[in-house]
């Protein structure tokens, strides 16, 4: 793995972390990103042993749940104004 996208990797994950309450085993590819306007972690939720490659956007009173074992793919764009689980 080249050291800028371990680098890249490591700030997503970094980024993740301190705008959704993720589980364990948690990971994420360089091209991830989240987006979670409501200033509240736990309106982005992502259970446990979980993959993205995509993008999540939470916005104004909107909450994401994503379950245990799920992974949301590369060029992939969730959004959420009100409620996704």
């Amino acid at each position: 793995m080249r050291l800028l996208d371990k680098l890249k990797r490591r700030y997503k994950k970094m980024r993740f972390q301190q705008n959704a309450v993720v589980g364990k085993n948690f990971s994420v590819t360089s091209s991830a990103n989240c987006f979670n306007t409501t200033g509240k972690p736990e309106s982005l939720t992502i259970g446990n042993n979980c993959e993205v490659c995509g993008i999540i956007s939470v916005k104004d009173k909107g909450t994401f749940s994503m379950g245990n074992f799920s992974e949301i793919r590369g060029n992939s764009v969730v959004g959420c104004v009100n409620y996704i689980r």
